[in-house]
C-alpha cells in the first residue's frame, strides 16, 4: 500500500491520548489511539484512491480497531469502511440510526444504475456492515451511538456518544 503520512508522522506514545484527523476537508475520518493504545475509528474516508485511515493504522502498527463509529451514511464518510472492518476486525461497530432506511434506498439506486461505482460501494459498506453484524449478532438497525457512556472491558476511560441528537432521532423517525 502507498503511504501519504511521511516518516515524521507522529507516533502514538503509551500514557498518551492521540487523535489523527483525516481526510481532503480535514476531519471525514478521526482516529483515536487512546493511552493504553486500543483505537477507534470514527468514518473512512479517501483521497485519490487511497483508504487513508487504513495507510494511517497500517503505518502506525495497529492491527486491530476497538469501535468503529459510523456517523451519517454519506459516502465521503463510508468509504473505505468496507476494508477497515475486512482488514481491522472492529470489536464493536456503532451505526448510523436508521441503516435499513439507508439499505433500501442504496439497494434501490444501485439496482437502477448497477454500472454507477458511488453506489456499488454504498451497497458494499452496507453489506459488510449488516456481515459483522450478524457475525456479532448485534441488532441489525443499532443506533451508531447513544446518550450511554462505553468503556471498553478493562480499559481505565470512557468513552461518550453523545449522538444521535433529538433532532436526528426526530428526523428518521427512531
Amino acid at each position: 500500500m502507498t503511504h501519504p503520512f511521511s516518516a515524521q508522522l507522529p507516533r502514538p506514545v503509551a500514557g498518551q491520548l492521540h487523535i489523527y484527523l483525516l481526510g481532503p476537508g480535514v476531519g471525514e475520518s478521526q482516529v483515536v489511539v487512546f493511552p493504553d493504545n486500543r483505537c477507534i475509528v470514527v468514518d473512512g474516508c479517501s483521497q485519490g484512491g487511497i483508504n487513508l485511515p487504513a495507510a494511517l493504522l497500517e503505518n502506525l502498527g495497529i492491527t486491530r480497531i476497538e469501535a468503529l463509529v459510523l456517523t451519517h451514511p454519506d459516502l465521503d464518510h463510508l468509504r473505505g469502511v468496507a476494508e477497515l472492518v475486512r482488514r481491522f476486525s472492529p470489536r464493536k461497530i456503532f451505526r448510523y440510526p436508521a441503516l435499513g432506511y439507508v439499505r433500501d434506498f442504496v439497494a434501490m439506486w444501485h439496482d437502477a444504475h448497477p454500472a454507477r461505482p458511488r453506489y456499488r460501494e454504498l451497497a458494499e459498506a452496507i453489506a459488510v456492515l449488516d456481515e459483522h453484524a450478524d457475525l456479532d449478532g448485534a441488532d441489525d438497525d443499532a443506533p451508531c451511538a447513544s446518550t450511554r457512556p462505553w468503556t471498553p472491558r478493562g480499559a481505565p476511560y470512557t468513552v461518550h456518544f453523545l449522538a444521535p441528537t433529538p433532532f436526528d432521532r426526530d428526523r428518521v423517525r427512531l
